[in-house]
């Protein structure tokens, strides 16, 4: 429902999920509901339900409350989040994408380089606009102008284009030095 732009009726889902859950499974419901409010824009909600959620022993919870943080721009405070989701799903490419971005929020740009470089390497099928712009931009602060390019022309074209406009670059043409 939510990628069909029905964010309410993603959400009205949950009600009868966390009705219907057995207190085990609690914890999961809160979760995904959290995700699905990180996704659509509603962080401060996200990260009280990933909260609730990991009180309840929800492991993926760990990734959707280290996204929040970072979408807060709550960066320091995320990085634990995310490292103990890494720890729980050593193959989950979301959290090293929001690791990253937090790296990249605190201008630790080879850290960030490192994250995005091992969830694109190894998890190539979760290549993804977030992945690949995180990535393009730390290049970018690296002063790897052609790797940017690189990874930004991996992205749309239409979405290339809006973050080339926000960054007031021309990703197109060969913008050799910086």
């Amino acid at each position: 429902l939510l990628c069909r732009g029905d964010k309410r009726g993603a959400l009205g889902a949950f009600k009868d999920a966390e009705k219907l859950a057995p207190s085990g499974d609690l914890g999961g419901v809160l979760a995904w509901k959290g995700a699905v409010l990180l996704w659509s824009g509603d962080y401060a909600q996200a990260l009280r339900l990933t909260d609730e959620a990991i009180r309840h022993e929800a492991r993926f919870a760990y990734c959707w409350k280290g996204g929040s943080l970072v979408k807060l721009a709550r960066y320091e405070e995320a990085i634990p989040f995310l490292i103990q989701a890494i720890a729980l799903t050593p193959h989950d490419a979301e959290a090293r994408g929001w690791l990253a971005e937090a790296y990249y929020g605190l201008r630790r740009f080879a850290d960030a380089l490192r994250e995005a470089d091992t969830a694109l390497d190894q998890y190539s099928r979760y290549c993804s606009f977030h992945l690949c712009a995180v990535r393009g931009l730390t290049r970018w602060e690296l002063g790897d102008a052609a790797g940017m390019r690189a990874d930004f022309f991996a992205i749309p074209g239409r979405v290339c284009d809006y973050v080339g406009r926000r960054m007031r670059l021309d990703l197109k043409s060969d913008m050799g030095k910086r």
